[in-house]
């Protein structure tokens, strides 16, 4: 009503402001509006300080909640919202009590992406302070967030010396959140993350990768699909720098893979498979070079085919 405002909404703003100076101490930290909420809280960049100026490394966004309850998705859209988010997502608890936060990775949301098809809906449970490990297998619905990746109190994050590690530890983790995120953005079904880590340490004993899932045709022609273009400029750097071995062969598997594009012969390749024509002596067309090492390479294949 006019001249008002619900006490739960505005004991969840404090811990949002609370959470926002927090993050603002590794970089920049954007409030979302709250008519604008659609599931985070904060929009947030890792910036490095080079002389007088902060650079922005990484960009991230978070949710806040105040207090270890799941944090739940309870339909297949939100849940495909959350998997899908182009950006790292960290889950922060905040402790008004005593102005302490948690912050918490989110690779469980790889590793149900990773088992398809994706749970109609999935449950993300914060952890204790301590020693972390990799994500256990339950149901594929309900996930431990197990330890946080970060824990501190608004005194402790002002110390430069805390700080400094506190950004190591969050880099460790955007790196983390940055790797699986091109395997979903590639249709790769897998993900990655440290074998074990301690609260405010960066992790160690290996990574565990974890490749549950069976791929399907489209997921197989999606993950094909996103190397096109490093393929054609890795055949054509190497190319370039006398690597022709290595050249030829990524040249070979770009012509299998993409020879029926519309647009092939506009790519930098053209340039390479000139060059090769004109050191082998094939020019009746941009491709013959490649296409007859091609076609002897099949020839060979099918004598291991028939053996």
């Amino acid at each position: 009503m006019p001249g008002s405002t619900s006490a739960n909404f505005h004991e969840g703003s404090r811990s949002e402001y609370l959470a926002q100076y927090a993050f603002a101490s590794f970089g920049t930290a954007v409030p979302v509006p709250h008519q604008e909420d659609t599931g985070l809280d904060l929009y947030c960049t890792l910036t490095e300080r080079i002389g007088q100026q902060i650079w922005p490394r990484a960009y991230f966004s978070v949710q806040v909640k105040s207090d270890t309850s799941s944090w739940r998705f309870s339909s297949p859209g939100s849940v495909r919202w959350l998997i899908e988010n182009p950006l790292p997502v960290f889950l922060c608890v905040v402790n008004k009590q005593d102005a302490s936060l948690q912050i918490f990775h989110t690779c469980p949301r790889f590793y149900a992406w990773s088992l398809p098809p994706l749970p109609n809906s999935l449950e993300l449970n914060p952890g204790t302070r301590g020693e972390g490990e990799c994500v256990q297998w339950k149901d594929g619905i309900s996930f431990s967030l197990s330890a946080p990746i970060l824990a501190f109190t608004i005194t402790e994050i002002q110390n430069d010396a805390f700080k400094e590690q506190a950004k190591d530890v969050l880099k460790y983790w955007l790196d983390v959140e940055e790797q699986n995120l091109r395997r979903v953005k590639s249709g790769i079904l897998g993900c990655s993350m440290p074998y074990k880590y301690k609260t405010n340490q960066k992790g160690d004993g290996g990574i565990v990768f974890h490749r549950t899932g069976y791929p399907s045709a489209e997921d197989t022609k999606r993950a094909i699909s996103s190397v096109e273009v490093q393929l054609g400029w890795i055949a054509e750097t190497l190319f370039l720098n006398g690597d022709i071995g290595g050249a030829v062969r990524a040249a070979l598997l770009h012509r299998y893979w993409f020879k029926d594009d519309d647009d092939y012969r506009a790519r930098a390749l053209t340039r390479m498979n000139m060059a090769l024509g004109d050191k082998l002596g094939k020019k009746n067309y941009v491709f013959q070079a490649i296409d007859e090492l091609g076609a002897s390479l099949d020839k060979a294949l099918e004598k291991v085919g028939q053996g």
